[in-house]
């Protein structure tokens, strides 16, 4: 998430989006396309996907992230989580509304 924010603040990116997974998690593996997708759809927001594995416990519990996959669209000011279907359709609206 660090990264992320560093993007953010160093870059001069808008928004990025962060989708955290687990490679052992069903919902992980069925929303990764979708995210897959949504990266091509908004090329001007960066997409990191971050595997749980590569992070400790501590990071996760720190950011509320306790269960996978889990969606954050931030920016300088806000850290939007999304809690919606695992639709495109209902990802792409997130998208909308946020940015």
């Amino acid at each position: 998430m660090q990264k992320a924010l560093n993007m953010v603040y160093r870059n001069g990116h808008g928004y990025v989006a962060v989708l955290f997974y687990a490679s052992w998690c069903p919902f992980s593996r069925s929303f990764r396309p979708s995210f897959n997708i949504l990266s091509s759809s908004y090329p001007c927001i960066p997409h990191l996907a971050i595997e749980e594995s590569s992070v400790r416990p501590s990071i996760l519990s720190k950011y509320g992230v306790h269960g996978f996959p889990t969606l954050f669209l931030l920016n300088s000011t806000m850290r939007a989580r999304y809690h919606g279907n695992r639709s495109f359709e209902s990802l792409g609206a997130f998208y909308s509304d946020v940015t």
